[in-house]
């Protein structure tokens, strides 16, 4: 066999339900070292949004129903750890 040529890792598939906090903001992920955002579905469609270093950051009226559909392909940190989907989806009811 052929050395293998990718690092391990982990594909999966999500649907995350949110209900936006007083504040309007719904922070997402974004892909960096140890994530890769391979699709990404939002509805409704935000007001606005805008990107940080390692969020993006959808804007809603408080208390909108928003339901975001995936594919994220995760790689172990440093720590050899993976990131699980609740903790790169903080607040979301999942699915899948």
């Amino acid at each position: 066999m052929p050395e293998q040529t990718r690092p391990p890792h982990l594909d999966r598939a999500f649907v995350a339900r949110y209900v936006v906090s007083d504040e309007g903001t719904l922070q997402l992920p974004v892909t960096d070292r140890a994530l890769v955002v391979r699709a990404l579905e939002v509805q409704p469609a935000p007001d606005s949004e805008n990107f940080s270093a390692r969020r993006r950051a959808l804007h809603y009226p408080p208390g909108t129903a928003v339901q975001v559909r995936g594919r994220v392909r995760i790689y172990p940190r440093a720590d050899g750890t993976s990131p699980t989907l609740a903790e790169l989806f903080p607040g979301a009811a999942l699915a899948r």
